[in-house]
C-alpha cells in the first residue's frame, strides 16, 4: 500500500513540476514583455537556447558520437477491412447435438402407502345447566360467588359492563316470556337480587 502511495506522489510531483515550469515561462514572458521590454525577452530566449544545447550534448554518447535513434515502441501495420464480418466478431460455435439412444424409460411409479388413522368420537357434551326456578332464585344471597350462581340455572340475558374499574354483570332470568328476576354481580360476587312477584 505504501508503494502505491509513493508511486502516486512521484507521478503527481512530476506533473506539478511541469505545470510550475510552464506557468513560470508564461508569467515570465508576459511580465518581461510588459515591464522590461525586448531586452529581457532576448535574455530569456538566450537562456532557453543554452538549455537546449546542454540537452543535446547530454543526449550524445560518452565517446562523442551522437546517440543511436530510439526505435519506436509499437509498430502498427496497415489497416484491413473485412466485408464478410462487419464487426470482426467470430461466429458462435456450433451447437452440440446428442442423439437419443432409444425411447425414454419411464420411471417406476412410487408405491402407494395407505395409513389407517383411527378417529376417536368426540367426548360427550356436558349436560346443560338446569333451568332457573323461582325457588332457586330465592336461595341466591348477597356475596355469593358467580360460579355458584351459574350452577343453579342458566340465564336468559347476560350483560357485562365496566364501571369505575369494576366489572358489573347483570343476569336476567325468565321462563318463556315470564320474567323471574334479575341478579346483579360486581367483580364476581352477588351484589343485589331482584325477584319478580
Amino acid at each position: 500500500m505504501g508503494r502505491i502511495i509513493l508511486f502516486t506522489l512521484a507521478i503527481a510531483s512530476l506533473g506539478w513540476s511541469q505545470t510550475m515550469l510552464e506557468s513560470a515561462g508564461i508569467t515570465a514572458a508576459t511580465t518581461t514583455g510588459s515591464v522590461a521590454g525586448k531586452q529581457v525577452s532576448n535574455g530569456i530566449t538566450n537562456i532557453l537556447n543554452k538549455t537546449a544545447k546542454q540537452l543535446d550534448t547530454a543526449a550524445t554518447a560518452k565517446d562523442g558520437k551522437p546517440a543511436a535513434p530510439v526505435s519506436p515502441l509499437l509498430q502498427v501495420g496497415p489497416a484491413t477491412t473485412s466485408k464478410k464480418q462487419p464487426y470482426n466478431v467470430p461466429p458462435p460455435p456450433p451447437l452440440k447435438v446428442t442423439k437419443a439412444a432409444g425411447p425414454p424409460v419411464a420411471a417406476p411409479e412410487p408405491e402407494t402407502v395407505l395409513e389407517v388413522v383411527k378417529i376417536l368420537p368426540p367426548p360427550p357434551l356436558p349436560p346443560p345447566p338446569p333451568m332457573m326456578t323461582t325457588a332457586n332464585l330465592a336461595t341466591i344471597s348477597t356475596g355469593m360467588r358467580r360460579s355458584a350462581v351459574l350452577e343453579m340455572g342458566r340465564n336468559a340475558v347476560r350483560i357485562t359492563t365496566i364501571v369505575n374499574g369494576h366489572v358489573e354483570e347483570i343476569f336476567q332470568y325468565r321462563t318463556g316470556d315470564t320474567p323471574l328476576g334479575v341478579v346483579r354481580l360486581i367483580d364476581g360476587n352477588v351484589y343485589r337480587v331482584d325477584i319478580q312477584p
